[in-house]
């Protein structure tokens, strides 16, 4: 089985706000996506990823949202 970006789009663009986060990964499981790295670098905040996070699983905001929140806190997706 191969990935098809079309595929892996629709799947981030279905979900309304990161609380729906696990459903996503069950998705990405289902059209083969076996492994989602996330990178720290040097220079992180970790008071802002915490944050960040504590946000995205109330479903304050998408995913699109937090993966810019994140990047701005030193973790590249």
């Amino acid at each position: 089985m191969s990935l098809n970006k079309q595929e892996i789009e629709k799947a981030v663009y279905a979900e309304k706000n990161t609380g729906e986060f696990a459903q996503l990964m069950q998705e990405f499981k289902k059209i083969g996506v076996k492994r989602y790295d996330y990178l720290v670098a040097e220079q992180s905040n970790h008071e802002a990823i915490k944050e960040a996070v504590k946000r995205a699983q109330s479903g304050v905001f998408d995913f699109e949202t937090f993966c810019e929140l994140a990047g701005k806190a030193g973790v590249y997706l």
